[in-house]
């Protein structure tokens, strides 16, 4: 892993997310500001001919930072996991699904017992303090805490992939 500028940095055109929201950059600026940098690395490979780096995986976070290092230069850079260039014809592709549609994100029910937890151990907390300690956005933590207002044996149907938590 390295910190690479931000600005050296290309989208992939081959990204199969063909759109994110500027809400969902906003939620990141958010989060990434709140915890002092980017947790998780984004994925990278050196192109030699444009001589910058590609995007496998992180435009999202790619994106939140590049807006952030606008306004703050400690957010100039951004952790990397630098890979070899994928192989011409499929092996880019396969690359491409394998972390944009093999990933999940948590269920709501997933993200209620993690909340559920924390709010056990540090006690009654506003819903944007929440937010802030989470980095997720305040209607992600409303959604899971009106979830948590379920009966129990519901909860635990939808956690366990027994009951559709959208029912």
């Amino acid at each position: 892993m390295q910190y690479i500028d931000v600005n050296d940095i290309e989208p992939n055109p081959n990204n199969p997310r063909e759109k994110i929201s500027r809400s969902e950059i906003a939620d990141l600026v958010y989060s990434i500001r709140s915890v002092g940098g980017v947790l998780v690395p984004i994925v990278v490979y050196y192109d030699e001919k444009r001589k910058k780096y590609r995007l496998l995986d992180g435009e999202r976070r790619w994106r939140a930072s590049k807006e952030l290092a606008k306004q703050d230069e400690r957010f100039k850079k951004i952790p990397a996991n630098i890979i070899n260039k994928p192989l011409k014809g499929t092996e880019h592709l396969e690359v491409m699904i394998n972390i944009h549609y093999k990933r999940k994100q948590w269920s709501t029910a997933a993200t209620a017992k993690a909340l559920g937890s924390l709010i056990k151990k540090i006690g009654e907390i506003s819903i944007s303090e929440l937010s802030r300690r989470t980095g997720l956005s305040t209607s992600r933590v409303k959604e899971a805490l009106l979830f948590l207002r379920m009966p129990e044996d519901i909860q635990e149907k939808c956690y366990n992939g027994d009951l559709d938590e959208y029912y």
